[in-house]
């Protein structure tokens, strides 16, 4: 895989970094995702600035993300004691 050069737009500010070529759409996904979540913690938060919603926003993806972790552990953990016995 080769590396390119990427720019997205989130929050109305441009970032450009490099990522392996295969990731354009994803990181397109990943980037319009974020820009929704900045937008919905705007309107709950209409008086927070832009690096206040950047990081309620980060927040909120992390602890969504712990969760499912543990959900997953979960599952693995019960499909694994399931195929033992």
């Amino acid at each position: 895989m080769s590396v390119r050069p990427y720019s997205i737009t989130i929050a109305g500010r441009h970032y450009r970094f490099k990522a392996e070529s295969d990731l354009e759409l994803v990181l397109q996904q990943v980037a319009s995702e974020l820009e929704q979540r900045i937008t919905l913690q705007a309107t709950q938060q209409p008086l927070a600035s832009r690096d206040q919603l950047l990081m309620l926003t980060a927040v909120n993806v992390l602890a969504e993300m712990k969760q499912q972790q543990a959900t997953l552990a979960n599952l693995l953990k019960a499909i694994q004691t399931s195929t033992q016995g």
